[in-house]
């Protein structure tokens, strides 16, 4: 069975990520609703796939908030370049997809996404 863990600082998103995956025969790990918390337990629970919001709550100004799920993405891979991260955000920037590809995120969905588009992504990424 495929292990996911998910990160988003809104609980509620979270909460329907979960049924989502686990009506969909994926076990859900665990949980995480910020950068720090997403690199422990990705440590910790050894994830095969992590969904990652690129926007989450972290000390500091507004400029980190924005980047706390790419800097999140980019530690974890240096811990564990094996654990596929999809990053999920409602940024349309060019810039945010550009900088979340070279911080090692397998695949970016854009919000608001739909159950297939999450199934599929995540068939895509474990293939590679």
């Amino acid at each position: 069975m495929v292990k996911v863990l998910i990160v988003d600082d809104n609980k509620y998103i979270r909460m329907l990520l979960k049924v989502m995956l686990e009506s969909n025969d994926y076990e859900v790990v665990g949980e995480a609703k910020d950068k720090a918390e997403a690199i422990e337990k990705s440590k910790g629970l050894n994830p095969d796939v992590i969904l990652m919001d690129l926007r989450m709550p972290e000390k500091g100004d507004v400029a980190e908030v924005a980047m706390s799920g790419i800097s999140a993405t980019e530690e974890i891979k240096k811990i564990n370049p094996e654990i596929k991260i999809i990053a999920l955000t409602a940024a349309s920037q060019e810039k945010y997809r550009e900088l979340v590809s070279r911080a090692g995120a397998d695949r970016y969905i854009m919000k608001p996404y739909n159950e297939e588009e999450i199934l599929k992504a995540i068939k895509s990424v474990l293939r590679k």
